[in-house]
């Protein structure tokens, strides 16, 4: 696998070289915020570690791919083509320079449909800039993807209303599906926030798909979901 790779503002890093010893929050004080998601992909490998993860020949979708861990994890897995969706474009610059021969790398976001929406400049949160956004209905049709073999999503809380409207035909196309869930914890209380982590958990078990919940704290939960 990979160790060297870019960053934001064209610095290179080699994680060959670091001190992983630790958790996440060793790796994030050493490192920040490459460290800690350095240890989620590519030390820990959080994407494989529940359901039947990635298998040798899948075809990856990797939705808020950063500037590409995610994707070097599926790479190492032998992946046969891995797309990467990122839509900040400083972010975007470091993907596309980290990109190998089999990845394909968008510079969009998607969105419930067609048209602009804000997200945080990374990693400065309080920061929104416009991007373009398409459906994931339009980004499978975009890229004439007749499957997905794993779909990795992790895109910051958009998550729970940009997939209401996608339609069966693309999920019948999808295998497995890993998200980072997070909560809304400013303007939910505790019983809406459970409310609308259970809707979010049905709506893709309606959808063909068994699941792993994990709950990591701080309002944040992995979920696998694979189908039978």
């Amino acid at each position: 696998m990979r160790t060297k790779f870019y960053t934001k503002n064209d610095q290179i890093i080699d994680i060959s070289t670091w001190d992983t010893s630790g958790d996440i929050n060793d790796l994030s004080n050493r490192y920040g915020w490459e460290g800690a998601m350095a240890y989620g992909n590519l030390i820990y490998d959080e994407l494989n570690a529940y359901g039947p993860g990635m298998q040798h020949g899948d075809i990856y979708l990797d939705l808020g791919a950063n500037i590409g861990m995610s994707a070097l994890r599926a790479e190492s897995k032998g992946c046969s083509k891995i797309y990467c969706v990122e839509p900040d474009p400083g972010v975007f610059e470091a993907l596309n320079k980290n990109k190998n021969y089999n990845w394909i790398v968008d510079n969009v976001a998607i969105g419930p449909e067609k048209g602009h929406i804000d997200i945080p400049k990374w990693p400065n949160w309080w920061e929104l800039q416009p991007i373009q956004c398409i459906t994931l209905d339009e980004f499978f049709s975009k890229h004439n993807l007749t499957k997905v073999d794993y779909m990795k999503c992790d895109i910051e809380g958009h998550e729970k209303y940009v997939f209401e409207n996608v339609s069966q035909v693309t999920w019948d196309k999808v295998q497995k599906i890993f998200f980072e869930y997070h909560e809304d914890v400013e303007n939910l209380s505790d019983e809406q926030r459970d409310e609308e982590r259970l809707k979010f958990v049905q709506f893709f078990d309606s959808k063909g798909f068994n699941n792993h919940f994990v709950s990591l704290g701080y309002y944040q939960s992995f979920i696998y979901y694979w189908k039978s």
